[in-house]
């Protein structure tokens, strides 16, 4: 005869990291902003949708370069880092755009 073999559970939740967390979310807040744009009934739930999915990509974006197993801190840390370097990227692309349209004529 074999005997049953019990595993002990431990009590409380599971240890999954920080970022790994934020991601799953992140991709969540992805899908639900896509079946907004995607469903036909109403305009304005599509409108939210359209901005929900700006905000979601740029989450995206950041979130998805920092280490799965990173904490609390260092996720936000480096998600806010990634950010600020987007951010700086569009203001400067912003300002070079019409002096080089003016260059251009």
């Amino acid at each position: 005869m074999s005997t049953p073999v019990t595993e002990t559970v431990e009590e409380g939740k599971s240890k999954v990291a920080f970022a790994r967390r934020a991601q799953n979310w992140v991709m969540v807040f992805l899908i639900i902003s896509l079946v907004c744009v995607a469903q036909p009934f109403s305009l304005q739930l599509y409108g939210y949708g359209i901005f929900l999915l700006g905000i979601a990509v740029f989450l995206q974006i950041a979130v998805s370069n920092v280490t799965p197993t990173a904490g609390v801190r260092a996720t936000v840390v480096k998600s806010v880092v990634i950010i600020a370097v987007i951010v700086a990227i569009f203001a400067f692309s912003i300002w070079v755009t019409p002096i080089l349209v003016e260059m251009g004529r």
